[in-house]
């Protein structure tokens, strides 16, 4: 998937197969319709990690909040920032009272 011209390396997991890709049209769209250049953003309900990993080089100086109640998806995030190097402090939690934080934005992935 590309995002803002890098190419990012996303895989799903459990990797059982190499056909299916681990982002989709939403991930794509809210990547490139998201207007926030500054501030906090919350991210909810990204199954493999491909919002946090394009909003990680995206809005270099915003923190990211990433809250996910899945392991595997959990699993996923770590495993697609580290194919793509990306070192940026996501903070994780796995229910969305756990956040003690009051984000500029949220991008929330609709199941």
């Amino acid at each position: 998937m590309n995002c803002n011209g890098i190419k990012l390396k996303l895989e799903r997991v459990p990797s059982l197969s190499t056909s299916l890709q681990a982002w989709d049209a939403a991930d794509k769209l809210a990547l490139a319709a998201h207007e926030l250049t500054v501030g906090d953003i919350l991210v909810l309900n990204d199954h493999f990690g491909a919002l946090a990993c394009g909003l990680a080089i995206s809005a270099l100086d915003s923190q990211l909040y990433w809250v996910n109640d899945s392991y595997i998806a959990h699993q996923a995030l770590v495993k697609n920032l580290a194919l793509n190097g990306i070192t940026k402090n996501i903070t994780t939690f796995p229910q969305i009272e756990q956040l003690n934080a009051e984000p500029t934005g949220i991008i929330l992935k609709l199941p």
